[in-house]
């Protein structure tokens, strides 16, 4: 699953990748993850971390989000 900022969870494998997908079609150019811990218990497996996504608005600006 997918966590993104101010949206639903993102849950299975093509629905990740769709949600990828839009992002670079609203104009994402660089996507940048920092892991801070990770770990597994059974069959459950996480990842704590930050990112960086750079968007190029339709104006040519680059809209950054942390």
């Amino acid at each position: 699953s997918l966590l993104p900022p101010n949206e639903p969870i993102v849950t299975g494998r093509e629905n990740i990748k769709n949600y990828w997908q839009g992002a670079i079609d609203a104009g994402l150019i660089a996507a940048s993850v920092k892991t801070i811990d990770a770990g597994s218990d059974g069959d459950l497996g996480y990842e704590i971390g930050t990112f960086e996504l750079k968007f190029q608005a339709e104006d040519g600006s680059i809209i950054t989000d942390i």
